[in-house]
């Protein structure tokens, strides 16, 4: 007989062929096999798979040498849907971490391969992490125990394992780190920095100011002294040692110190000298410490200066100091955090520059600004260490600083929470000394650029990468609207200077008139930028109203920057939100000014330049600040320290390195000569000659010069000159004697000769005192152009005025420009309604002129003045204004007599024009003028106005504004000259008589001459020491849109409402108040300058939002470890740490580092990325590697073009390989040394083809024991869930109406193996993990969120507890699910019709049907039972091998059971029966039908009955058999030290109750209440012994029904662990008391547990113990063998009160104890303190025991104290304090006993619980036994104060009294008071301080010592009117501390007693 043998040697299932080309060897179909290579390496063979365990250890018993289990109420299964989203090994821990979500739970888990054990690493239940099922977690590291992962929709996150570990109890329990609810921040990759700058605090000295308790107090000043004496007839400067008195002449005093040495210089000793310099010691100060003087012993006295005198000089005194820090630097401060594990944040804010300028002082001759120099000596920086609730593992902060002219940052000290510094949040800088400089790079670092979410992640070139990651934020409104930017800016200027009484706005600083501020002559252009939680910022965002324009008015105050933020018309929303619901919770600003440097000139002179300009010179070493395309800007006054806020902008024309020969030619003044001049050549204008007495001429100049040229001359009379004029040549005119010196003029003199004369001019009208100078003109180097350069500028009036006419006043020469008769006319009589007539000013003045200049106080007749009366002199709006008037009108007229001004006198004409005029007021003649000859006035303003009347320039009465009765009127704005205000000190219109019409008398008295000015250009040249500045204009640098900035950070919460205003901090100079601002050191070039601040920022082009890059990687900076550099949170966006991969490689999906190339995965492309080097191609096309310092090279595309789709986790790698799935190709892919391998190419192509793009979940795992990669499919399509159904296979239905497929149990999802040795998929498996991992050649999967291990479980083919003998949901009994199968074809000779009879295998054996026959245990076969003709009363099966179905082209067919004969398995194979249900539920085959027809058979029909029927009846007696019970193994799992009731299950159809029987009991560890010989009911009870728990034994029974009984079945017992917490077992030595010096230690410190050993108990590191005290040893293990641990002895700091922490003592299952361990605070103290007020009699010493605690107190004897009055209420006090009353009254009434009458006639009896209106007592007191009606006592809750007499047996003593006490009755010796006799009269009254009285007796306290505490016995009963009546004995007082008596006396009344409460130590 033919026979066909096949065998597996090829091992893979192959879908893709035909199945007549399928070869040997290869299979269609395998499940749950194991093949080509198996546990026992049986190559070629099937093999069934072992199954998985779950790993759920909690802990490791020794004890009982078990693992404990976690219970369900902790594990995961205690989570609601559990599932697991991501896993990874790490083979550096052997530990397994994975990450479960759940529908309220997120948990990471993990489990140790070594210890067994399974634990929570991170739990939370607070929506923090939210793992979904929808974000699996692809990217995931561990490094160096730092676990790191990004799932895509939340923050990328990391933990420091170790960290963590003890986080959280249970699987259910929210983690807790630094003793709080762990927060998102805890556990990011991007770490928190510093949102604010530090708090800085800078004095220019380090003397503390008693007014304010901090330094930079004044220690400037002046007096008045000499420091000289007469020795040999000389004066020479006193000796050191001798001893003044100096007293203080400054309106601040200053503040000296005793030894201080001070410093006096005047304008003698040059201060920069130091030889020059007084140099005393203050040995005194004046009486009480004040400083209005200081005793000085002289140390030094500079040389004695020419004409020394010994009268007393004032000097300026200022105390002597060490150098300033930082002098020639602008230093900025900043801090940084370092974290734990070495991270390190981004810099905080950097302050504002910390710089103390001093007063202005920039001088020519000095070249630079003395006042922009630091003064800086006393600096301290505060508020730089964190929270430690929003920062609490921060280890140490970094303080940071920085310069302006550097861009290094350096480190200036770094401060752990072990320095003071950290306590004190504060240190203070002594030196410039800096330790370190920072890396350059964190500069470039405002914040961490890391990704907000990220799908792929690695670990390469010691990075942290990210991939296809989100960058940052959408701006919206609340409503999810487009956010718009709604920003306004403004300026506010405070003046710089002292603040007065009458006006406190100025600033300055220290008292130095300057003051920080924001540069003017610049545009501001002010934006917001927001940041999120960790500070990540985004651009910035500005508006066009956020720009502002500061003025150059604005130079001379302090000037800030404002903004207001306002919500937009359709929303409020003033902070943008960047997702719905979560608004930016912090904004900053920034500060944009384009403008480039700038700098001050100091002016030394100024000349006049040949061609009308001005040359300016300036000290050389400014040469470098211009240049001839430089504008300078005037900014302050010469020898002024008025500003200039005209715009006073010139542009240099031309620049000299020398003087300008022009300027060389000096005139040098042969003198000047008295003369009147003849009157044939008079100096006038229009003359050009001049003549002088020959005699004078000669005697003044000398008969040679006339014979020189180069000669000039000028013409002057007091204060006036007249212009220079050349002399042309010299004349002798002898025709008239005496002789005459003719002198001619090369040009004809000008009008400033008018002034020689008064009109109508010429010699009959000469001024007096007239004087003719010559000069000489010479070419002269002057010693003013050495050091000097020059340039030359416009020169205008302004800049003439406000540098000329700077100088004094008195000394000054001007020229004459115009000269007015300025008359005084108000119009007697005239009203409003009346106005000017020309008439009215007669023919001709007292000049002869017919028109007149006068002060207007006058009204025309025209509508053109609208009309408005003149004003004359007037203010207006704090302006001096003065109204003049031209009668003549403004002159329109061609011709004709109305001429008006501008023909008649244009010279004045053009001054009254002029904005910038000079004028004052001189006789003109009539002696009339200003009596204050100095005053110049300067005009500001000059506004022209017209009148007309009604006659025009013809005579007709036209009324045009040509008419003859016109005037033009001016109104001149004025000041004092070099004053910004100031009317006249002479007023002209009080002092010039008014102009009465036709009265020529009085024209001599109604005008006064107005003369206006120029300065004289030879005049007014000089240098001074407070010259004018000037400022270049700098180059505007608009290509710059760079914002910088400002140091402060905003919080969103703190602020609601529509608008938000801040006023920033920020400015970029200082102003001192005179127009000058400064932002360089010393104002010199090339000096360091503030700069607008460290951290910059800019706008975008381009809109702004979210950004997802998904073709993008990230990077961080290097990691080298945990201790050294940890850069992996810092992710510096200024440098290059991104790439870019092509786009149409589709989204980034995985990473994966394969030696040092980055694989990466992208959707639709595979490709390596080269880190740390890139590729260099050869000329043939092949390549080399080189290296490179790029992070990432390179990126080299694998061919073919496949990528990973969307599923990163069907990724799994070994070795040198990778596997992952490429859905949308339909392809299994291997990457490896020979590139990419489509595996699905190896008979799998169909079914990956179709399957794969269907699922949104292809999980890919690695098993490394079977060396397979496992495909997870959570779907397959209808086609393959039919073909690979578990049912029985039936023949193909072809009707075309019909499914194609019939399955009963169609296969839904399905794993599929790879195995790389047979280059094939070997099988199918059952199990459907959710993630998987492998460590140390073991498969780990996770399912329900659970962790299993495969290969474990000896129960095959059970996977998560499932497994064949399982019911399923289709299956009552078995699940075919999970047996193996496989499916094979035979097709030798396929197109030979085969019949097969028999079907033999080799393996192992067959699945066997066995039988049992009534009540025997005996198992049959079928063959038995079939041979031995018995009747079976139940079946089964066993376990093997069988044939479902065997399927041919043609029929169909069934093996149950194989027989074993010669070593192999056979059996014959049986058709399956036919069915048909319909014709789509049938396996009839219509071909075999012997008639056949067309078409298909719809019906097939039989008859009913054939020719007989068959009847089988069965005997019910026979049939009935009772059945026994069936008893499975089951666990019963009970609590610790817990008894369990349990009940047993069984399943039975018994009709009378089942009974069961102990047939073994091999339990342990505890009691278990069954007796082998008493049958029970299946309840049965075990009560395990103490502290046990894990595996308690077995035992066995058997139940029965009736006599029928099932087999025994074991019964396991598993004890669950009570959580029982460790406990301290000693307390703490006492601390009560302690103060510095003591020592104090703990030791022992007893730990125990109920559940370990006490050596497995440990105390938590000190280090997070809070409150730990510095000063005090950490708690270290005794290692004495006790388990023990102690505090070393310590030396105290701080007193006990500063002792308050709690140890916590820890488990290793994370239980935990705690005990406090509490010192004394005062409070406290005074809390533990009683006081015990008796009056009793005399007792012995004696001890007290406290029945409650058993406390024993020792008490010393005491004295008699007895008492028999009703005057005994007293109060106690502490300090002033009311501590409470005590009353001894013992006479039973409210009023004094009389002892004469015996009766209670005395006085009624108060104390001072209340007052009447005079302040006496008013509360009724006495005996409190006898009267309830005491109102203090009753306030008190004293009801009664009767010391007990507690000798009698039964009654209880009242505390510290003793039954073996003297009790006392008073036996008065009265007569008349026996009444009282017999009756007991001791009192007792214990009183105790409550809180609320120890905090006033501490607030009372004033010393330095509040522990010292004075406790007073004041007596307070009181008669009527306030007369004192208190027993006059006292009491007896006993004071105990903590029930020890510390003091004992009898106490005096109104006395006390001294008490150092803390230690109890009587003072």
């Amino acid at each position: 007989m033919a026979e066909l043998i096949h065998t597996f040697t090829s091992g893979k299932m192959n879908k893709d062929l035909d199945e007549r080309l399928v070869p040997n060897g290869e299979y269609r179909d395998a499940l749950n096999l194991e093949l080509a290579s198996s546990d026992t390496s049986q190559v070629g063979t099937f093999q069934n798979i072992k199954g998985n365990l779950e790993l759920r250890n909690k802990m490791y018993n020794p004890k009982t040498n078990a693992y404990n289990q976690w219970s369900n109420a902790d594990y995961i299964t205690a989570l609601t849907n559990p599932v697991c989203v991501g896993a990874k090994a790490d083979e550096n821990s052997n530990d397994v971490y994975w990450f479960i979500a759940s529908a309220s739970t997120s948990v990471i888990a993990y489990y140790n391969s070594k210890t067994k054990l399974t634990k929570p690493l991170l739990v939370d239940t607070q929506g923090i992490l939210n793992f979904s099922e929808n974000y699996l977690i692809t990217g995931i590291n561990v490094i160096e125990g730092i676990l790191i992962w990004t799932d895509n929709q939340t923050e990328p996150k990391k933990i420091f394992i170790e960290d963590w570990t003890n986080s959280t109890p249970n699987f259910v329990t929210h983690s807790q780190i630094y003793g709080r609810n762990f927060k998102e921040e805890d556990i990011t990759v991007i770490k928190k920095y510093p949102l604010q700058p530090p708090v800085i605090a800078a004095y220019s000295n380090r003397v503390i100011d008693p007014a304010t308790g901090l330094p930079g107090a004044n220690i400037d000043t002046q007096t008045s002294a000499s420091f000289y004496q007469t020795a040999g007839g000389s004066i020479v400067p006193l000796p050191a040692g001798s001893e003044l008195l100096l007293e203080w002449a400054s309106t601040t005093l200053p503040v000296y110190n005793y030894g201080d040495i001070l410093l006096l210089t005047n304008a003698v000793n040059d201060p920069l000298d130091i030889d020059a310099v007084i140099r005393v010691e203050v040995t005194g100060l004046s009486s009480g410490g004040s400083q209005e003087l200081a005793y000085v012993r002289v140390l030094s006295v500079g040389f004695s200066p020419e004409g020394a005198t010994l009268l007393p000089i004032t000097y300026d005194v200022t105390l002597e100091q060490k150098p300033p820090f930082f002098e020639m630097k602008f230093a900025r401060f900043g801090y940084r955090y370092k974290y734990k594990n070495n991270e390190i944040s981004a810099f905080s804010p950097f302050s504002n520059p910390v710089f103390i300028p001093g007063n202005f002082d920039y001088s020519p001759s000095q070249g630079y600004n003395l006042g922009m120099t630091n003064n800086v000596r006393q600096l301290s920086i505060s508020d730089f260490v964190p929270s430690l609730t929003d920062y609490p593992d921060v280890i140490a902060v970094d303080i940071l600083y920085k310069a302006t002219n550097n861009q290094n940052v350096y480190v200036v000290d770094t401060f752990t929470n072990e320095d003071p510094e950290w306590g004190l949040n504060a240190f203070s800088i002594e030196t410039e000394i800096i330790t370190s400089v920072v890396n350059t790079n964190q500069i470039l670092r405002p914040f961490d650029n890391v990704p907000r979410r990220a799908k792929a992640q690695e670990i390469t070139a010691n990075r942290l990468l990210f991939g296809n990651y989100t960058q940052n934020f959408n701006l919206l409104n609340n409503d999810g609207s487009l956010f718009q930017n709604n920003i306004q800016g403004f300026s506010v200027s405070v003046p710089v200077g002292l603040p007065t009484v009458e006006d406190s706005s100025p600033v300055n600083i220290e008292g130095k008139i300057v003051a920080p501020s924001v540069k003017s002559i610049r545009t501001y252009q002010i934006g917001v930028a927001y940041m999120d939680n960790y500070g990540r910022t985004t651009p910035v965002f500005t508006s066009k109203e956020a720009s502002i324009i500061v003025p150059k008015t604005q130079a001379p105050s302090s000037t800030k920057l404002n903004v207001t933020l306002t919500g937009n018309n359709n929303d409020a929303t003033l902070i943008p939100y960047y997702e719905q619901g979560k608004q930016f919770p912090y904004f900053k600003y920034y500060v944009k000014e384009t403008s480039r440097e700038y700098y001050n000139l100091a002016l030394d002179r100024f000349y006049d330049a040949e061609d009308g300009n001005l040359w300016l010179s300036f000290p050389s070493a400014e040469r470098n600040k211009v240049d001839e395309e430089t504008f300078l800007i005037l900014k302050k006054e010469h020898d002024s320290s008025g500003p200039v806020v005209e715009q006073a902008r010139y542009k240099i024309i031309a620049i000299e390195n020398e003087a300008p020969t022009y300027l060389k030619e000096t005139k040098i003044s042969l003198g000047a000569m008295d003369t009147d001049f003849t009157p044939q050549a008079f100096p006038i204008e229009g003359a050009s000659k001049l003549e002088v007495f020959e005699e004078f001429f000669d005697a003044q100049f000398g008969a040679e010069t006339r014979t020189e040229s180069s000669l000039m001359l000028r013409v002057k009379a007091g204060a006036s000159a007249s212009n220079y004029y050349k002399i042309g040549s010299f004349a002798l005119n002898n025709v008239t004697s005496p002789n005459r010196v003719v002198i001619n003029s090369s040009e004809a003199f000008g009008p400033d000769m008018n002034f020689t004369s008064i009109p109508p001019y010429g010699p009959g009208f000469a001024n007096a005192d007239l004087q003719l100078e010559i000069v000489r003109v010479e070419s002269i180097n002057k010693a003013e152009f050495t050091g000097r350069f020059f340039v030359k500028v416009f020169q205008d009036d302004l800049l003439r005025r406000k540098i000329a006419q700077a100088s004094n006043s008195a000394t000054a020469v001007y020229t004459r420009k115009a000269l007015g008769y300025l008359y005084n006319f108000e119009r007697p009589g005239t009203t409003d309604s009346e106005g000017f007539w020309r008439n009215d000013w007669g023919d001709a003045d007292a000049q002869g002129a017919p028109w007149r200049l006068f002060i207007d106080r006058i009204k025309t007749f025209t509508t053109a003045f609208s009309p408005r009366k003149g004003q004359g002199v007037y203010a207006e709006n704090d302006e001096h204004k003065i109204d003049i008037s031209w009668s003549d009108g403004f002159g329109l007229c061609e011709s004709g007599p109305n001429n008006g001004i501008r023909q008649a006198n244009p010279d004045l004409f053009n001054q009254l024009q002029s904005n910038t005029s000079l004028f004052r007021f001189i006789n003109a003649g009539n002696g009339i003028e200003d009596i204050d000859p100095t005053a110049i006035y300067e005009v500001y303003n000059s506004e022209l106005v017209l009148g007309t009347t009604w006659r025009n320039c013809g005579g007709g009465a036209s009324g045009g504004e040509n008419s003859s009765n016109q005037i033009a009127r001016w109104t001149l704005s004025f000041r004092r000259a070099g004053t910004s205000n100031g009317g006249f000190n002479w007023n002209p219109q009080n002092e010039v008589a008014n102009w009465v019409a036709n009265d020529p008398t009085n024209y001599v008295n109604s005008y006064v001459g107005i003369e206006f000015l120029a300065p004289n250009e030879d005049d007014g040249s000089f240098s001074t020491a407070n010259p004018a500045i000037f400022e270049t204009e700098p180059k505007e640098a608009a290509e710059l849109d760079i914002y910088w900035e400002v140091p402060k950070v905003y919080k969103t919460s703190d602020y609601s409402g529509s608008t938000i205003t801040h006023s920033l901090d920020f400015f970029n100079c200082y102003s001192f108040g005179n127009g000058v601002e400064s932002d360089r050191i010393r104002d010199d070039f090339n000096q360091p300058v503030i700069e607008n601040g460290v951290k910059a920022s800019a706008t975008l082009d381009e809109p702004y939002n979210e950004e997802i890059r998904s073709s993008g990687v990230i990077f961080s900076q290097i990691f080298n470890s945990i201790s050294g550099v940890n850069n992996l949170n810092q992710f510096i966006q200024a440098e290059s740490i991104t790439k870019d991969l092509n786009p149409e490689y589709g989204s980034i999906q995985k990473f994966h580092t394969r030696d040092t190339d980055l694989i990466t995965l992208c959707e639709n492309k595979s490709m390596k990325i080269l880190a740390k080097k890139d590729i260099l191609f050869n000329a043939d096309g092949s390549t080399n590697l080189t290296s490179n310092a790029a992070v990432l090279g390179q990126t080299v595309p694998f061919q073919g073009e496949f990528g990973i789709a969307t599923h990163p986790e069907s990724f799994a790698e070994f070795g040198f390989r990778m596997y992952y799935t490429d859905a949308t190709r339909g392809a299994v892919l291997r990457l490896s040394g020979d590139g990419l391998t489509d595996l699905s190419d190896y008979g799998m192509h169909s079914f990956f083809s179709d399957n794969l793009p269907i699922n949104n979940k292809i999980l890919g795992t690695w098993d490394p024991n079977k060396r397979n990669y496992n495909v997870t499919l959570n779907s397959l399509t209808p086609y393959w869930q039919q073909t690979l159904g578990a049912g029985k296979f039936d023949r193909l239905n072809k009707h075309p109406l019909c499914d194609q497929f019939v399955n009963s149990l169609p296969t839904t999802t399905t794993t599929v193996s790879y195995k790389e040795a047979i280059n094939g998929f070997t099988s199918r498996k059952v199990y459907i993990p959710e993630a998987g991992a492998y460590l140390d050649n073991a498969y780990y999967t996770f399912k329900s969120g659970r962790i299993w291990e495969h290969g474990t479980n000896e129960k095959r083919n059970t996977f998560y507890n499932i497994g064949p003998d399982t019911p399923s949901s289709t299956q009552k009994s078995g699940n075919p699910y999970y047996e193996s199968s496989f499916n094979t074809i035979f097709n030798e000779n396929p197109a030979v019709i085969k019949g097969y009879k028999t079907l033999n295998y080799s393996g192992t054996k067959s699945k066997e049907y066995v039988y049992k026959v009534g009540a025997s245990l005996q198992e049959y076969s079928l063959a038995q039972i079939q041979a031995q003709r018995l009747i079976p009363t139940s079946s089964g099966r066993t376990k093997g091998w069988y044939v479902n179905s065997i399927l041919t082209d043609l029929q169909e067919g069934e093996i149950k059971e194989f027989v074993k004969k010669e070593g192999k398995y056979f059996n014959y194979i049986k058709g399956m029966p036919t069915f048909f249900t319909t014709n789509c539920d049938t396996n009839v085959d219509s071909s075999e039908f012997n008639v056949q027809g067309i078409g298909r058979a719809t019906v097939v029909a039989a008859p009913e009955i054939s020719q007989y029927s068959v009847t089988n009846e069965i005997n019910p007696d026979c049939s009935i058999a009772t059945l026994p019970p069936v008893l499975y193994k089951q666990t019963f799992i009970g609590l610790e030290d817990t008894l369990g009731s349990f009940n047993i299950a069984q399943s039975n159809s018994c009709s009378t109750p089942i009974t069961f029987t102990l047939i073994t009991d091999a339990t342990t560890a505890g009691v278990l209440n069954l007796d082998p010989a008493v049958p029970f009911n299946g309840s049965f009870t075990f009560m395990p012994d103490l502290n046990f728990y894990g595996f308690a034994g077995k035992f066995t029974v058997v139940a029965c029904c009736g006599d029928v009984c099932s087999d025994p079945a074991e019964m396991t017992i598993l004890i669950e662990e009570v959580a029982e917490n460790p406990y301290f077992t000693t307390s703490h030595p006492p601390i009560t008391g302690l103060t510095d010096g003591d020592v104090w230690g703990y030791n022992p410190i007893g730990i125990d547990d109920p559940d370990h050993t006490p050596q497995q108990l440990s105390i938590v590191n000190p280090t997070a113990i809070p409150n730990f005290p510095s000063w005090m040893s950490p708690p270290e293990e005794l290692l004495d063998g006790t388990g023990n641990w102690y505090i070393p002895d310590s030396i105290v700091s701080g007193g006990a009160s500063n002792i308050d922490f709690t140890m916590t003592v820890i488990d290793p299952d994370g239980n935990t104890g705690t005990q406090r361990i509490q010192g004394d605070t005062i409070i406290d103290a005074l809390l533990d303190l009683e006081f015990l007020v008796t009056t009793r009699g005399p007792q012995s010493s004696r001890t007290y025991t406290n029945p409650t605690t058993q406390q024993e107190t020792e008490m010393t004897a005491t004295a008699y104290s007895t008492h028999g009055c009703n005057r005994g209420t007293y109060k106690l006090l502490g300090n002033t304090s009311l501590v409470g009353r005590v009353y001894v009254g013992n006479a039973y009434e409210t009023r004094d006993f009389n002892y004469s009458t015996g009766t209670f006639e005395g006085d009624q009896l108060y104390d001072t619980y209340t007052v009447d209106s005079n302040g006496n007592a008013s509360s009724i007191t006495g005996d409190v036994e006898s009267s309830t009606s005491i109102p203090s006592a009753v306030a008190q809750g004293v009801t009664n104060t009767l010391l007990i007499d507690c000798s009698v047996t039964g009654v209880t003593c009242q505390k510290y009294i003793t039954a073996t006490d003297n009790f006392v009755y008073y036996l008065d010796p009265e007569p008349n008071a026996t009444a009282l006799s017999g009756l007991p009269k001791d009192r007792y009254n214990l009183v105790t301080i409550t809180p609320a009285i120890a905090q006033q007796i501490i607030d009372q306290s004033s010393g330095p010592n509040p522990e010292i505490v004075s406790f007073g016995i004041a007596v307070d009963t009181y008669e009527a009117n306030g007369v004192l009546n208190t027993h006059g004995e006292g009491v007896y007082l006993q004071v105990f501390k903590d029930g020890v008596e510390i003091y004992s006396q009898a106490q005096p009344n109104d006395s006390a007693v001294t008490i150092n409460v803390l230690t109890g130590e009587i003072l």
